[in-house]
């Protein structure tokens, strides 16, 4: 790849970091009524689930910017 599509990849990796960061959030807010037993649960797999996407992401960033620090100065 070339440096302005690594660049690029930064980029749209940083922008997903941030869109699931913010989703987790959302969901960490929501206010799950107190006959729905399971829902506190389901909140926390949710949140398990977009922090494990979110450490994929965090992964592939720091691929692509090894591949900068490599290719382009």
């Amino acid at each position: 790849m070339a440096c302005a599509d690594l660049d690029v990849a930064m980029g749209d990796a940083a922008a997903s970091i941030s869109r699931v960061a913010i989703d987790r959030g959302r969901v960490g807010q929501w206010n799950v009524p107190a006959w729905a037993p399971v829902g506190n649960r389901a909140v926390g797999a949710i949140q398990d689930r977009q922090t494990a996407k979110i450490d994929g992401l965090r992964q592939e960033q720091a691929a692509i910017d090894a591949a900068r620090k490599r290719r382009c100065r």
